[in-house]
């Protein structure tokens, strides 16, 4: 059985924010007193957590884009268009 990239890239963001909002593992980085580079541990863990979330989706996206599975194509609106969505006719 073939597991799609999408899964595995979902599962990690998954438990990530798990570590962060779980009681469990958050708990244990709750914690004021020791300080990393200067803000308190808990600080310091979210920003790690969503630093290293914001990495995975670039990898994702770095992964689908080797793929294929990325489909943009952006057109340029006509004239009635345009209209379309502002009423007064422009400018």
């Amino acid at each position: 059985m073939k597991i799609n990239h999408n899964v595995i890239f979902v599962m990690i963001l998954a438990a990530m924010v798990t570590l962060v909002v779980h009681p469990t593992p958050f708990g244990w980085a709750n914690r004021i007193d020791p300080w990393v580079f200067g803000v308190p541990f808990v600080m310091f863990w979210v920003l790690l957590i969503c630093t290293l979330m914001c990495g995975v989706m670039i990898v994702w996206y770095f992964v689908d884009l080797k793929k294929g599975n990325i489909d943009i194509d952006i057109e340029p609106a006509t004239e009635e268009e345009m209209n379309s969505w502002n009423p007064k006719g422009g400018n």
